[in-house]
C-alpha cells in the first residue's frame, strides 16, 4: 500500500511540475512571437531565396497565433510625407522584413530609410508610379508558424504555397491537460 501511495505522490508532483515549468518559462521569456518566427525563418532555405520578406500575423481560433513570412516583391506606394502608408520595417542579416502591422515604438523615418535602401519605396509623385509590374508567383512558398497564444515555446511550422485558411492548421496542445 505504501508503494502505491508513493507512486501516486510522484505522479502528482510530475503533473504539477510539468504545467509549472511551462508557466515559469513564459515569465522569463520576453521574446515576441515575431522574433521567434523570424529566428525560425532564418534557419530555412526560404530565407536564402530573397532579400525582401513580408511578415503577417493573425489570431486564429482562441489560442493559436499565426505568423507567416515569405519572400516578396512587395512595393510600398507612398511619398515620404505619407507616414500612415509606411509599414514598419526591420533589417536582419542584410534582408528587409516588412511587417503587416505597426508596433508602439514605430519609427517611420527608419522604415523609410530601409525601404529606400532595398528599392521598395515607390513615390506616388513619380511619373512612373503606375508603370511598375509586380509579378505574382503562386509557387512561392511561405513559412507559416502556429504558436500557442499563452506559450510561444509550443509551435508548429508549415512550409506551403497554399494560403492560410485553405488548409487545415496543425493541431497544437496548448493547454496543460492535467
Amino acid at each position: 500500500m505504501k508503494t502505491s501511495n508513493f507512486f501516486i505522490v510522484i505522479f502528482l508532483i510530475f503533473i504539477t511540475t510539468a504545467c509549472g515549468v511551462n508557466r515559469s518559462l513564459q515569465v522569463k521569456d520576453n521574446i515576441t512571437f515575431k522574433d521567434k518566427a523570424i529566428n525560425e525563418f532564418l534557419k530555412t532555405n526560404l530565407f536564402k531565396k530573397g532579400k525582401v520578406h513580408r511578415i503577417d500575423s493573425l489570431l486564429l481560433e482562441k489560442d493559436i497565433v499565426y505568423i507567416g513570412i515569405n519572400e516578396t516583391n512587395f512595393k510600398v506606394l507612398a511619398s515620404e510625407n505619407e507616414v500612415e502608408k509606411i509599414p514598419e520595417c526591420l533589417e536582419i542579416n542584410n534582408s528587409l522584413f516588412i511587417q503587416g502591422w505597426k508596433s508602439k515604438n514605430f519609427n517611420a523615418q527608419h522604415s523609410i530609410n530601409l525601404l529606400k535602401k532595398y528599392g521598395v519605396l515607390l513615390d506616388n509623385t513619380d511619373e512612373n508610379f503606375f508603370s511598375f509590374n509586380v509579378e505574382v508567383d503562386d509557387t512561392r512558398k511561405e513559412l507559416a508558424i502556429y504558436f500557442c497564444k499563452d506559450n510561444k515555446s509550443i509551435f508548429k511550422k508549415v512550409k506551403s504555397n497554399i494560403a492560410v485558411g485553405y488548409y487545415n492548421i496543425p493541431k497544437l496542445k496548448c493547454k496543460c491537460i492535467w
